[in-house]
């Protein structure tokens, strides 16, 4: 989330791979149960 904050969220859900500890290999694990969308409240 901080880094999510400090960098004005996401546009597409590739943008993750630049969040330290998010790997490609995980990235592609992960990839098809991600959405991006507005911040939950």
């Amino acid at each position: 989330m901080v880094f999510r904050e400090k960098n004005n969220g996401f546009k597409r859900v590739e943008e993750l791979l630049a969040v330290p500890g998010i790997s490609e290999k995980k990235w592609r694990a992960i990839r098809d149960k991600l959405e991006i969308g507005p911040p939950a409240r």
